[in-house]
């Protein structure tokens, strides 16, 4: 019955202002409702919301006085509002179902009457007797648009308001920018930081660091801009990740830290992480995904946290598009990616929110990377290379095989020099970040990005854009190598910089 959903949505408007802000931005008008004494309700609320009452505080107590003021509240009145108190208050994803559902119906009492109105005149009933068919029609016409527009209402905006949204951002010298990936700088420039609306995707073989470099992103997107994440694995366990989150900070192996076989220098590595970690850690959420956890429902998880985080945005991470179940599930592996990719392009517009989707690569994919000679590109992705097309951004991370062997040799170097311990010596790939496809991309940007990636500790340390004129790498490792002394990156023997505390990325 549309009372009790009608009921349902005043207890949600009474318990929360967001809730209203959410709900009016998704188009709901207050004609959606039938009952004429919810509509009396509900139009009182909105004289709080907008301004217009003794107070901008919205509650029962508030909402009582009010009615009382306008000289509405009658023993029904009264009876209804002790109902609504009791009335089990809906999260807002279930806020806006209800809202759509009263959407459709309103949409279809419309349509009732243009068909009551089209019966008339045919029979020659009524007001319409005297009206030329033609008029008559286009009258009809214009009323089913309006429905159709109805229908539409979040997603048909004038340009003149995207206009103003523009004009003002380059007032505020954030043209474009999205959320900031600092102190992944050069990702961070050649994005323009993750965008509301906007769809990454992002392939590699097994053991390349994809969901680490993930992670990385997560974390670096909350410290700078304190906004929601919502990582979903189908892979790994939600101790594991936040493990892996750990190890980051603290440039310890899980392994270890699991163990708690910490010497003095170690554990005060690990306190401070772990005090870093508390200071963003209740706007992370990794979620263990499940065969329930369709985008569907994604979608309504993202809509509780926006609300209970009191914002706008949320930043969606999928951990890997292979693995998110679909309602119907008998279909082939490339109809299942196709239409996955699909739903995350349109679910990223839909929430205004950045989504980022890991991809496995299939056989061919993970060959060219083992052997080096060659690249893989979004187009080896298991199940079809259709995801680059959805996507607004895609890119693949790739082992540099000849600029890792040269760095291994420059470490080795360090342990012949007694520099360092040989057990102490790191574990460290130089990964390749291919920039495929980066939709409003700025120009002059190179489409290749660097980073090293620390195995044991699985933390990346971003080395900047590559020259992909440079032939000769072998100088480059050894300045490479230096960094990372100085950085305290490197457990050196007697070191100098004992003190220095190690870089969190």
């Amino acid at each position: 019955m549309s009372i009790d959903i009608e009921k349902k949505i005043l207890k949600g408007f009474i318990v929360d202002r967001f809730a209203i802000t959410k709900s009016l931005s998704e188009g709901f008008k207050s004609e959606y409702f039938e009952d004429p004494k919810t509509t009396l309700i509900l139009n009182a609320i909105f004289d709080i919301y907008e301004g217009r009452g003794e107070t901008e505080v919205l509650d029962f107590q508030t909402l009582y006085r009010h009615l009382e003021k306008k000289g509405v509240m009658d023993n029904e009145i009264k009876n209804l509002l002790d109902e609504l108190e009791k009335i089990e208050t809906p999260n807002l994803a279930l806020l806006i179902s209800y809202i759509d559902i009263l959407r459709i119906r309103n949409g279809e009492r419309r349509l009732i009457n243009i068909a009551d109105e089209i019966t008339d005149f045919v029979e020659r009933r009524g007001p319409q007797k005297v009206e030329d068919i033609s008029q008559f029609s286009v009258k009809m016409s214009e009323e089913l648009q309006k429905i159709a527009i109805e229908r539409l209402h979040k997603k048909l905006v004038p340009s003149e308001v995207v206009v103003k949204d523009i004009i003002r951002d380059i007032y505020e010298k954030r043209s474009f920018h999205g959320f900031s990936l600092e102190p992944f700088t050069s990702i961070d420039k050649t994005l323009l930081g993750l965008r509301p609306g906007f769809y990454y995707a992002l392939a590699g073989a097994p053991r390349r660091g994809k969901t680490n470099f993930l992670l990385h992103l997560s974390t670096n997107i909350i410290k700078n801009e304190r906004v929601p994440v919502l990582y979903y694995s189908w892979e790994q366990t939600s101790r594991i990740l936040n493990l892996r989150i750990l190890s980051q900070e603290s440039n310890i192996n899980p392994v270890k830290l699991m163990s708690g076989d910490l010497d003095e220098e170690e554990f005060k590595s690990f306190e401070e992480a772990y005090k870093r970690f508390q200071e963003y850690s209740s706007f992370l959420y990794i979620i263990e995904g499940g065969s329930s956890d369709t985008l569907e429902k994604i979608e309504a998880h993202a809509y509780n946290i926006m609300q209970s985080h009191r914002c706008e945005n949320v930043v969606i991470f999928l951990d890997y598009i292979q693995k998110i179940p679909l309602e119907s599930p008998r279909i082939s592996l490339e109809e299942k990616v196709d239409e996955l990719s699909s739903k995350i392009a349109m679910l990223s517009l839909s929430l205004k929110s950045p989504i980022f989707a890991i991809s496995s690569l299939d056989k061919e994919g993970c060959k060219l990377d083992d052997e080096g000679i060659d690249r893989p590109t979004m187009f080896h992705s298991t199940g079809g290379g259709d995801i680059e097309y959805d996507s607004d951004v895609a890119m693949v991370l790739v082992k540099n095989h000849k600029e890792t062997e040269e760095l291994y040799e420059k470490l080795k170097n360090l342990v012949k020099n007694g520099e360092i311990l040989e057990e102490d010596l790191p574990s460290i790939d130089v990964i390749d970040l291919y920039i495929d496809k980066n939709r409003d991309a700025p120009e002059g940007m190179s489409n290749i990005i660097q980073y090293l990636f620390f195995i044991e500790s699985n933390k990346f340390i971003e080395i900047g854009f590559k020259d992909t004129s440079e032939k000769y790498t072998y100088a480059k490792m050894g300045l490479i190598v230096e960094r990372l002394k100085k950085e305290g990156l490197l457990k050196l023997k007697n070191n100098n910089n004992k003190d220095e505390k190690p870089k969190s990325s």
